[in-house]
């Protein structure tokens, strides 16, 4: 996943990830965030917190070109 001037914005019940990335010559200013509306998960909402994990992870491989 490559960022450049633009953002990356996963969202599902309950949370979001964002990643975004702007360059200014030689400067780079990148922002990484997790929105949670709520801290707990029940036991059979395991499919949910695995889509947030993997939104996670996906968002803080980005890179910066």
């Amino acid at each position: 996943l490559r960022l450049v001037g633009s953002e990356m914005c996963i969202r599902d019940s309950g949370w979001a990830v964002r990643a975004t990335a702007e360059r200014d010559g030689t400067t780079v200013r990148a922002r990484w965030e997790v929105e949670l509306d709520r801290l707990d998960f029940d036991v059979d909402a395991f499919d949910e917190l695995r889509r947030l994990l993997n939104a996670t992870r996906r968002s803080a491989q980005a890179t910066v070109d």
